[in-house]
């Protein structure tokens, strides 16, 4: 008897120990998730205070809709913002100022690689004062401050950048991480300039000119579509948006240069595994079956 209750008791332990590293690693790596994106993406909370009242409604009437029929929504985005402000761009010198077709990057908690190794929200940080640009990254758990935020800044003539999950926003039964600009208003909704016109989107790339409504979602469909990306990357924060202002461009590309080199070699300190990491991931996964 007094051994079946020792063995009991060592089963229990056993039972809660694992329960304790199991949920303590947990802890762990959202803790450390939660740092990276802090102090990486540079993101400044949503206030009232820096906000002036809308319109009910709102079009930009001088931002391109340029869409592409590739997965290059990042690049696409900042594509347009540069055009908002004169600076018309080709697509491919933004990828290259952004790391952003280089490299590898694997999914988060998945050993799929996809052909992008810079983290898309680092690459508009580098990229954008090449343009002459500012990035500034908002965030906030408030869904209604988000929304006033958006029209805010709409009707002050800045498109909005958000990063979304595309799947959620158009209703397919699957994550897309995504990017898309935001260049109009009403009160029900969101007039969203696409930048990558297959499906789920139902739009057609290419230039389009300045002022056309681009296709309408309700705040319902953007709200969520952000909180399913926050969730699926492990963001501190539900609700994202980025708006660009013009400064002097930077003229030093040394920093281009090695944003290249490190999402080629790759890293898998933090988040995801890149690079030559996130390559030998895939093969070891590869070999197990």
């Amino acid at each position: 008897m007094r051994r079946y209750r020792i063995a009991i008791i060592v089963g229990i332990s056993l039972v809660l120990l694992t329960t304790v590293l199991i949920v303590g690693r947990q802890w762990f790596n959202r803790t450390l998730l939660h740092w990276y994106f802090s102090s990486t993406y540079e993101p400044q909370p949503l206030t009232t205070a820096t906000l002036v009242p809308a319109p009910d409604s709102w079009m930009l009437v001088d931002t391109p809709w340029i869409a592409a029929d590739l997965p290059v929504c990042q690049s696409t985005s900042l594509q347009m913002m540069a055009a908002h402000h004169g600076n018309l761009q080709p697509r491919p010198a933004i990828d290259w100022l952004m790391a952003f077709t280089y490299g590898f990057s694997a999914l988060p908690d998945s050993t799929e690689v996809t052909p992008f190794g810079q983290d898309p929200e680092i690459g508009l940080q580098v990229a954008a004062p090449y343009l002459g640009l500012q990035r500034r990254y908002y965030t906030t758990d408030d869904p209604n401050l988000w929304l006033t935020a958006a029209r805010s800044f709409i009707a002050q003539g800045h498109p909005v950048r958000v990063a979304l999950d595309m799947g959620q926003l158009y209703g397919a039964n699957e994550l897309i991480p995504h990017s898309d600009v935001l260049a109009g208003y009403d009160q029900q909704g969101f007039f969203v300039y696409e930048t990558v016109c297959v499906a789920p989107a139902n739009c057609q790339p290419g230039h389009h000119r300045a002022g056309e409504t681009g296709l309408y979602v309700t705040n319902e469909q953007v709200l969520a579509a952000m909180e399913a990306h926050a969730a699926a990357f492990g963001y501190p924060w539900r609700y994202n948006l980025t708006i660009f202002l013009p400064t002097t461009p930077s003229t030093d590309i040394e920093p281009v240069w090695q944003q290249i080199a490190r999402v080629t070699l790759g890293n898998q300190q933090y988040g995801p595994p890149t690079g030559l990491a996130a390559l030998e991931q895939l093969i070891v996964a590869l070999e197990r079956g």
